[in-house]
């Protein structure tokens, strides 16, 4: 009876290891916790988000609030809102083709540094000359196209389209300061919005 009673502890302590992810395990290494959380922010990864305890939904609305305010912004207030969401979208659908890689972690108890390394989108089509030039004469072949609101609406979509054909290219790194968060068992950016308006920057080309 003693020899079960035993069994069974081992038994229970067995199972709880595993449902904690590693009893005395090693913390996973800030590099791959980086890569898994940068993963979940850029190609909403349902097994990244899960493992950083973030929501889909979440993620999704801030990337494309983040990108519509900025558009919004330099757009000079002709587009609507809705015309904006829709161009942030094919960026986001973009997002999903950026490569991620991370190397030379530095741990110091439970702090760290990481280099991650993104690929970078080109703006630089949407910055040339001749795109205004391409969009008018799209206008010129499309003569039920009439009013203001008609025409924005067709640049709109003649935006969203030109996201999407951006070139995703090369690679920019930008330095990590992380510390271990207990509660997800991984590495994370020590200050969350210094490190996104840091990649947002690194992202871009152009």
């Amino acid at each position: 009876m003693e020899k079960k009673k035993i069994f069974a502890a081992v038994l229970a302590m067995l199972v709880l290891c595993l449902t904690l992810a590693g009893c005395g395990g090693k913390k996973e290494d800030p590099e791959t916790s980086i890569k898994v959380y940068t993963k979940a922010l850029l190609h909403e990864d349902d097994e990244a988000l899960k493992k950083v305890g973030m929501k889909k939904e979440d993620v999704h609305k801030e990337l494309r609030d983040s990108f519509a305010d900025g558009f919004l912004s330099t757009s000079g207030g002709y587009y609507t809102r809705e015309q904006a969401n829709r161009i942030a979208e094919s960026y986001i659908k973009k997002l999903k083709k950026v490569d991620i890689g991370a190397s030379g972690s530095k741990v110091d108890g439970d702090t760290a540094t990481v280099e991650l390394y993104v690929s970078q989108i080109d703006m630089t089509p949407l910055n040339d000359a001749s795109l205004i030039r391409r969009l008018q004469r799209e206008l010129v072949k499309h003569k039920e196209i009439k009013t203001r609101e008609q025409k924005l609406d067709f640049a709109t979509d003649f935006l969203a389209k030109t996201v999407e054909e951006l070139n995703v290219t090369g690679a920019k790194s930008i330095v990590v300061e992380c510390k271990y968060d207990g509660k997800v068992r991984m590495w994370v950016p020590k200050d969350p919005e210094k490190f996104k308006a840091d990649l947002d920057e690194a992202l871009v080309k152009g």
